[in-house]
């Protein structure tokens, strides 16, 4: 399950961003291991518009991650239900939340540079951070 913060470093050049495109090079050789739940497009598309210097070219890039065949994922009434228990029991955020639901019911980890809301995560099998 990759969040945001992981994507956004394939776009962008920021500091870290090796660890990120050491897993960019895994998702282009095998998409369907990893997965993003629909709202990482909308997050995506905030970043962008507020820290591309080159905003077209951004822009061509996204659309080139658009088209990797990670599946992505539509909320449904009980992710939400479930992500609004972990972000009451973990005290993350309700989109961290949402990453962590759907890694859940996918039996896999929530990819992330956010150290903060990582620390969070119980049973810490469920998150791998990138910072």
């Amino acid at each position: 399950m990759l969040d945001a913060s992981v994507v956004v470093k394939w776009l962008l050049d920021e500091p870290g961003r090796d660890p990120a495109i050491a897993i960019l090079e895994e998702v282009v050789e095998r998409p369907r291991r990893f997965a993003v739940p629909s709202l990482v497009w909308y997050e995506l598309t905030h970043v962008l518009i507020r820290a591309a210097k080159d905003r077209e070219a951004a822009f061509r890039a996204l659309a080139k991650v658009t088209h990797l065949g990670i599946p992505s994922f539509a909320p449904t009434a009980e992710r939400c239900e479930r992500a609004m228990k972990l972000a009451t029991r973990l005290g993350l955020s309700g989109y961290d939340a949402h990453y962590v639901s759907l890694a859940e019911e996918l039996e896999g980890r929530w990819v992330t540079f956010d150290d903060k809301a990582a620390r969070r995560v119980t049973p810490r099998s469920r998150v791998q951070c990138l910072s």
